[in-house]
């Protein structure tokens, strides 16, 4: 009899676990209503396109990128300029660059845009006639520095109307050959960016930042750190910034690219410093 129940509430949870799991199955689909056919939800990874547009559709689908603002930056830089292999260029995965490095997954780059844009935004409001600066560390193959700068591009050259004003983008990196072919790769499609000076790329070890270009009003950290960054610390970050920057502290982390795992820790600190971090990067702001 023991035997019995044992096995009858076994059957049971077995049934419930089923039936709540249902609508975590069912709730991957949207209704598609002008096809009549379920319609898979975008989530991170899962963005890949066919082309740029589709690309950015998909991360704008899925609730990567809400603004408008930098979904048009990602739509006017095209990702198969920034890679080596095009074949797969829209693919929501990182790509390799070359030199053991690695262009990140567009969906990453995309969180990047929407947690650097409150600020710039905030920046452009209390000082509409000031300069806006970002500096890039780790720029990689260029692409997200390019992006960078056609959100503060000169607003003649803007599509779109935005509130962001003007400013400066400074993409950096340790290996000199990345350097060049970021420069490279901007001018296949957006060398207007280096012609008018909107976006400089220069070999600087991220270590000691780029403080003859200081303040920033953000700092994108996108490479990897083999060993802790002094936090809570006003010293480094003079490597960074000024005096008269927002920022005061720098971000704690340390990140282990070679088997595909990381170690970030992020958290948001008072005196108006503010830091996110996700999967590998970093931002200050």
């Amino acid at each position: 009899m023991m035997h019995h129940c044992h096995h009858l509430l076994r059957n049971k949870v077995l049934l419930l676990f089923i039936l709540f799991s249902l609508p975590s199955i069912t709730s991957a689909y949207a209704n598609n209503n002008n096809e009549g056919k379920p319609k898979p939800l975008m989530r991170a990874w899962m963005c890949s396109g066919k082309t740029q547009r589709d690309m950015v559709d998909k991360l704008a689908q899925a609730g990567i990128v809400k603004s408008s603002i930098n979904k048009e930056a990602l739509l006017r830089v095209d990702r198969k300029n920034y890679v080596l292999k095009s074949d797969y260029a829209y693919e929501d995965s990182p790509l390799p660059i070359g030199f053991g490095q690695t262009i990140s997954a567009p969906h990453m780059h995309a969180h990047v845009l929407e947690d650097l844009l409150p600020p710039l935004l905030q920046a452009s409001k209390d000082k509409p006639d000031k300069l806006l600066k970002i500096l890039d560390v780790g720029c990689g193959s260029g692409y997200l520095t390019a992006v960078f700068g056609r959100m503060i591009e000169s607003k003649e050259n803007r599509r779109k109307s935005t509130p962001l004003n003007e400013g400066r983008v400074f993409g950096i990196d340790v290996v000199p050959e990345l350097v060049d072919m970021s420069k490279k790769n901007v001018m296949k499609e957006d060398g207007d960016l280096l012609d008018s000076h909107t976006v400089e790329f220069m070999l600087r070890d991220g270590w000691k930042g780029y403080p003859e270009g200081a303040p920033f009003n953000a700092i994108h950290v996108g490479a990897a750190a083999g060993k802790y960054i002094l936090c809570h610390s006003p010293t480094p970050i003079s490597r960074f910034s000024s005096a008269q920057s927002s920022i005061k502290y720098l971000f704690h982390f340390s990140s282990n690219f070679s088997n595909g795992t990381n170690d970030a820790i992020g958290s948001r600190w008072s005196h108006g410093c503010a830091c996110w971090a996700r999967w590998g990067y970093a931002v200050f702001v």
